[in-house]
């Protein structure tokens, strides 16, 4: 069956369980090669940056944090592109899916651009809001500073992802992300350190070889889309609609709400964790960025479930698009238990890799045992997320994670590890609380079923 064809038209309660795992892993193993790669690489920039110190390691993970959360809204139009892409493929009507990735690349290069970097300009006095160490503000700030002026291109790059996923060309968006992983691996080596005749850069090194590779990512998306969607309309007048502008919105917006609360809660998680202390925070960087290693394969199973829960519903099939999701449910559930178990058996060897630091790494040994323990019912909550976000039952999401995140976990994380001296282990203890429900909630949605009839 050729790349980009949409198998999900039969019915998936037809489809024999040993074929409909064999078409969720076609899908899913690029998305979560993908991201597994870049989680790898947010180890190695972890590790190369720990090199340098508690301080730069708390300054790389605060910047990431707010650079995160100053796109985090307009990332989320790569669900809305996703969502779009995969239903049309499922009517048979290609065409339209290029409308929506036009419409999102021309709200991130007219809105967000002029944004990104108008907040680059002001790194210095974000940092000042959100620590207190001088050291971590004066390395963090020029960093920040190089990540969001390059940010626009990494909305740009999750259109394009939202697109390949959405129409089954999932292989694009690995080969793609592959090159930019290389390219940012290659130039933090020669930055960071100062390799080839290079000044050594530090913290700043790290921050322009991440906006070098996001670059070269969006040049290269470009190029491929005009190969693969070229015949269907990529970049042609005749495929720029309001009409899209007005559908991508409506389904990314509640999205990008979702996303940018989400983002703010961590950076919120990130200042708790700084009210504790530097080495609280470094740990913080640290055990975040392991738990990415779990979350965002889960997360490749999720982008897959979407995809064929959208082509599903777009070939009339309800029962069908339901499969889908429960099928990806328990494959994700099966790797997230596989990575936690890789996490909970040798502690200190990872935490070892990624900080120098013997009382960083024994602030962060007990929150991650426990962190790797909650991974696989994280899994049921992030795919069937992605399903319903999939089928277009944004809002529910997007109410679901903003109450639980804001009205529950950050209050008695604040409450419990800063005012009553809980400490670092009780913060991480209110996140898998948080995470938990989030799931239960998820899993109480996608069973009751009213969103098989969401429109896209």
């Amino acid at each position: 069956m050729p790349e980009g064809s949409t198998p999900a038209l039969q019915a998936a309660g037809a489809v024999p369980l040993r074929a409909r795992v064999r078409r969720i892993l076609a899908l899913a193993l690029p998305i979560i090669g993908g991201m597994l790669s870049q989680n790898l690489l947010n180890l190695v920039d972890t590790a190369m940056v720990g090199r340098l110190g508690a301080p730069a390691l708390a300054a790389v993970g605060l910047g990431g944090m707010v650079n995160w959360l100053s796109s985090a809204f307009f990332l989320g139009m790569g669900a809305g592109v996703q969502a779009i892409a995969a239903r049309r493929s499922g009517e048979g009507r290609p065409g339209e899916a290029v409308e929506a990735l036009h419409a999102a690349l021309v709200v991130g290069l007219f809105v967000f651009v002029p944004l990104s970097l108008l907040l680059a300009t002001q790194t210095r006095f974000l940092f000042g809001l959100l620590t207190s160490d001088p050291e971590v503000a004066a390395l963090g700030a020029p960093y920040l500073a190089c990540r969001m002026a390059a940010s626009g291109f990494v909305v740009a790059n999750f259109a394009f992802r939202g697109f390949w996923n959405g129409t089954g060309r999932s292989t694009v968006y690995l080969s793609t992300i592959l090159v930019i992983h290389a390219v940012n691996i290659l130039l933090n080596w020669v930055l960071i350190y100062g390799h080839l005749g290079a000044p050594r850069l530090g913290v700043l090194g790290a921050g322009i070889s991440s906006a070098v590779a996001v670059a070269t990512g969006t040049g290269i998306y470009v190029l491929l889309a005009r190969r693969h969607a070229g015949a269907d309309g990529f970049l042609s007048r005749g495929r720029f609609s309001r009409a899209a502008v007005g559908a991508v919105l409506r389904l990314s917006v509640p999205a990008g709400l979702q996303g940018a609360f989400l983002a703010a809660g961590f950076v919120l998680f990130y200042r708790l964790a700084e009210l504790l202390g530097t080495r609280q925070l470094a740990a913080t960087n640290v055990l975040i960025n392991l738990s990415m290693v779990c979350i965002l394969p889960a997360m490749g199973f999720g982008l897959a479930a979407a995809t064929l829960v959208g082509q599903a519903l777009g070939a009339g099939d309800r029962k069908g698009a339901a499969s889908w999701g429960w099928t990806t449910v328990g494959l994700a559930s099966g790797e997230m238990l596989l990575l936690g178990l890789v996490l909970a058996i040798a502690p200190d060897t990872w935490l070892g890799l990624l900080a120098n630091d013997r009382q960083t790494q024994a602030l962060a040994r007990v929150p991650l045992v426990l962190l790797a323990m909650l991974q696989p019912l994280d899994a049921v909550g992030v795919v069937l997320s992605q399903s319903l976000l999939g089928a277009g039952a944004v809002r529910r999401v997007m109410v679901v994670s903003i109450v639980l995140q804001w009205g529950v976990f950050l209050p008695v994380a604040y409450l419990w590890g800063v005012k009553g001296g809980g400490g670092l282990l009780a913060l991480w203890i209110s996140l898998g609380v948080w995470r938990s429900a989030f799931s239960a909630v998820m899993l109480l949605l996608f069973w009751r079923g009213g969103w098989t009839a969401a429109k896209v």
